[in-house]
């Protein structure tokens, strides 16, 4: 018997990695980027402005780069902004340092060392997937991602009333 469709799609969870400590294997990620994969980089998201070089010009309250100048050829440049750096540097979060190298086996680049996975403006995926399979329940994983917070149930006319705990 040939089957032509899927059937099935499963997905296997490790409950012992989805953990809401920030100690998970995405907290720290370095990446390494070439000159020349930056230039293909800045070229998908920018046609024609070439990449020579770039410089953080902003960060927010937690750190995060907020905006970057790129410096392409001829004297072009290009201010990026919030998510905007994660996506034309190729970096999982906008935490991030850059630094300028020249590995020995390697082109001249830059070394991106950062920690976390995301936008940095809300609930992590896999923190809050953590606490539920340990029993808290959504009002807590909801506290836990934004303090002091009410929760509160809205009628059709706007009118909000506190939920039971």
């Amino acid at each position: 018997c040939i089957i032509d469709r899927v059937l099935a799609v499963t997905h296997e969870a490790d409950l012992e990695a989805a953990s809401y400590s920030r100690a998970g294997k995405t907290k720290s990620w370095t990446r390494f980027h070439s000159d020349a994969e930056l230039a293909k980089l800045v070229q998908e998201r920018y046609p024609g402005l070439g990449f020579e070089t770039f410089e953080i010009l902003e960060r927010g309250v937690s750190g995060r780069v907020g905006k970057i100048r790129i410096q392409g050829r001829d004297g072009k440049t290009v201010e990026v902004e919030g998510l905007a750096v994660r996506w034309t540097l190729d970096t999982p979060d906008t935490l991030f340092t850059a630094k300028r190298v020249t590995p020995p086996d390697r082109a001249p680049g830059w070394l991106f060392t950062g920690r976390g996975w995301g936008h940095g403006v809300g609930m992590c995926q896999i923190g809050a997937f953590g606490m539920a399979q340990r029993g808290h329940s959504y009002r807590e994983i909801l506290h836990h991602y934004y303090s002091g917070v009410e929760i509160v149930r809205t009628t059709s006319g706007g009118t909000a009333k506190p939920v039971a705990p």
